[in-house]
């Protein structure tokens, strides 16, 4: 029999033994869930909730101490408060990584192809996020940084493990890239404080130009044409189906550059209805966890008149896409579950970036949907491994993709113009991986597309081993085809969310990263 203990603001609350005994199966999930909700409780209430599960035998009614349930007793744990089974300790004081702001975090980036003649030329700015035991808790607020790698010009770099850069005031942060300016700077969402705040930093002097924490900003912004700017916020609220409990909603605000808001929009006043995963919030405090956003003016918008054009909102646990009238407000259409074109195109996307097909007199015929479909299931730690769009093995493990949707502007009919990796390609063993809870891709100038495998190997929440790999790959024009032009992997315990790429030199006065020698496959 196993037994849990219910831990509450670092108080026992509650001892299991007979009637609440658990199975081993019922052990396993309530600890993926446990660890879910300790993730959410220290981003967004602040409060410390988690349980600690044993297998003492039936006549037993004293336990050993392990306040944070990593299997490591108390007394000789050194970081009581956070679970860190491995006691990783990089600095050896005593105090283990997972309780350390400034703990020394070691990755090392393995380039295992570099086609130089077919890349875009730049610089890789990508957010750090790891060890295993950061992954596990979530403590991306204290953990990241901030790094880039340049990619060198000239045939004798090809196929070698270019350096690695990082600056002093990027690390201890979580730090999530959303957008290059039109000035050259990044703007990017920080952690900070138990929250999250937008940041404009200069990259070159790595140097915080402009902050915005008037509210917990969330995920993605970006620029509008109008200079004025698009941000995800998000508030807390009770929701009537936990019986008044406090969830998570995301909104909308347009700004100005200097933070004053211009316009409010509240998801939950617009579609209050959306489905949502009930095992998922019930857990996590999350209703919709909208992760990307990007906006199309009207056709014929010139500047200097006010703006107006379409918002489209990706929300990971609604499923959906939502374009957005601006700014009326009104919902266009909805892509996903419950929506305007069916349901299965993809399960819990990411990055969403939106273009459009025009015809001779410049009329847009058709609107596509750049996105990262990570394939994650509806209860957490599951996943939908066969989309119904592919013929899969029965016992293939699930995978995430990349896929481009094209729409029929008149007839609102999608269709799958391109994904990948595909099971019916002939590379797709060789870059099949599964990233659940975040990954990324982004156009770059020459067309080529940036993807982000924010975590490969499970659930960062739950998987035994996590790693980040950044590609560049290129587009044959066919359904399934690409060819990967840059790969890089990341070591073991480290990932990340989005990439971007600028102009290369632009970090020639930050610090380089110590990187262990690697064997590197020719290419």
């Amino acid at each position: 029999m196993h037994y849990c203990r219910l831990f509450f603001n670092k108080k026992l609350f509650m001892f299991g033994r007979g009637s609440v005994a658990l199975s081993i199966h019922e052990r396993d999930l309530l600890m993926k869930f446990a660890a879910a909700w300790f993730t959410r409780s220290i981003f967004i209430a602040s409060i410390f909730l988690y349980w600690s599960c044993s297998s003492e035998s039936d006549a037993k009614d004293t336990y050993v101490p392990d306040l944070d349930g990593d299997g490591i007793s108390d007394g000789d744990d050194n970081c009581v408060d956070i679970p860190n089974p491995n006691q990783a300790d990089a600095d050896s004081d005593g105090t283990g990584n997972a309780c350390e702001l400034n703990a020394v975090f070691s990755p090392t980036f393995t380039v295992l192809l570099a086609d130089l003649t077919r890349t875009s030329p730049g610089d890789t700015f990508f957010s750090v996020i790891g060890g295993q035991d950061v992954f596990q808790n979530d403590a991306w607020a204290e953990f990241g940084f901030l790094a880039t790698v340049p990619l060198q010009s000239g045939a004798e770099s090809v196929g070698t493990l270019v350096p690695t850069w990082t600056h002093a005031s990027f690390d201890g942060g979580y730090f999530n890239l959303v957008d290059v300016m039109p000035n050259g700077h990044i703007l990017g969402v920080r952690g900070e404080g138990g929250g999250r705040i937008l940041v404009e930093i200069d990259p070159v002097t790595a140097t915080t130009v402009r902050r915005y924490d008037d509210v917990m900003y969330d995920h993605d912004a970006l620029v509008l044409p109008d200079g004025n700017l698009l941000a995800i916020w998000s508030d807390e609220g009770p929701f009537a189906p936990l019986n008044g409990a406090g969830v998570q909603f995301e909104n909308v605000r347009v700004m100005t550059p200097e933070g004053k808001a211009l316009w409010d929009w509240s998801l939950m006043a617009h579609a209050p209805d959306a489905p949502f995963s009930e095992t998922y919030l019930s857990v996590t405090k999350l209703w919709s966890n909208c992760n990307a956003i990007d906006f199309a003016p009207k056709t014929g918008w010139t500047a200097g008149t006010p703006l107006e054009g379409d918002i489209f909102l990706a929300c990971r646990l609604h499923n959906r896409l939502y374009r957005i009238d601006y700014p009326t407000g009104n919902i266009v259409w909805i892509m996903g579950d419950e929506g305007d074109f069916g349901e299965g195109l993809f399960y819990h996307p990411h990055d969403s970036q939106v273009t459009f097909d025009v015809d001779a007199a410049g009329n847009r015929t058709h609107t596509r949907i750049l996105m990262y479909d990570n394939r994650e299931g509806p209860v957490l730690g599951s996943a939908e491994p066969c989309p119904p769009d592919e013929t899969c093995p029965a016992d293939m493990a699930p995978y995430s993709r990349v896929m481009e949707v094209r729409v029929d502007d008149g007839t609102l009919t999608p269709e799958i113009v391109w994904k990948w990796p595909s099971p019916a390609a002939a590379d797709f063993d060789a870059y099949a991986v599964y990233s659940p809870i975040a990954g990324g891709v982004s156009r770059l100038p020459n067309g080529n597309l940036l993807i982000t495998h924010a975590s490969v190997g499970g659930n960062p929440y739950i998987a035994e081993t996590v790693h980040g790999r950044l590609m560049e790959v290129q587009r044959d024009g066919s359904l399934t085809g690409a060819t990967v032009v840059w790969d890089m992997k990341f070591s073991d315990d480290y990932g990340t969310f989005k990439a971007i790429r600028l102009p290369e030199g632009t970090t020639t006065n930050w610090t380089s990263l110590a990187l262990n020698p690697a064997d590197i496959p020719e290419k």
